[in-house]
């Protein structure tokens, strides 16, 4: 009698482990496919000569090096500018011009062919130069990446929230599990004396 109650225990005990490591591998690959590349948010004019060469430089970056390349044009659209500007805030920079970009950490104004790596604190930020820019990107895909910054934006109409893809996941996991628990069948072992 006690082999059936040890293998209802061992099935029930097979099934909850069997769900957390769907669980833990799930959230695993979700992080190394993030954590691999290098996430670039670019802020730009439509008719900004600098800007265009920094997009030309950074499409050729992309070739070796695993960026994410997010390009906003600012001029024309409202709605990009507002996230430029929401980004501004969040990495404590002024929105002084474009091309604007974030890398991690780091925010640069500007772009110029030429130049070391400087740092405005008219701007606070770096001053965007192909040297400046391509140091950072290397450095983040040496380390394994880096994500895209996580803002929240909201606007009257036409919403656009960013949710946290950690807790969009974690609430796909408590839903899985919460229809396991009530569509699973309890199984009532009577044991004849």
């Amino acid at each position: 009698m006690r082999s059936l109650k040890k293998c209802f225990v061992v099935k029930s005990f097979t099934k909850i482990h069997l769900l957390i490591l769907t669980f833990l591998v799930f959230m695993l690959l979700v992080q190394a496919s993030n954590a691999q590349k290098v996430c670039v948010y670019l802020f730009y004019g439509a008719t900004c000569p600098h800007c265009a060469a920094e997009r030309k430089f950074l499409s050729q970056l992309t070739q070796n090096y695993p960026i994410e390349l997010h390009e906003f044009e600012v001029y024309f659209n409202q709605s990009n500018r507002k996230l430029w500007e929401e980004i501004c805030k969040e990495y404590r920079t002024i929105c002084v011009g474009v091309p604007s970009t974030f890398i991690g950490n780091y925010s640069f104004i500007g772009f110029d062919e030429e130049g070391n790596i400087t740092y405005s604190s008219n701007f606070k930020a770096y001053i965007g130069t192909k040297k400046a820019l391509e140091e950072v990107i290397k450095y983040y895909s040496e380390i394994g990446g880096v994500p895209c910054p996580q803002i929240k934006i909201e606007e009257v109409e036409g919403s656009v929230f960013k949710i946290d893809l950690f807790f969009a996941v974690l609430l796909l996991i408590i839903g899985i599990f919460v229809i396991l628990v009530l569509s699973s069948k309890r199984i009532k072992i009577k044991v004849k004396k």
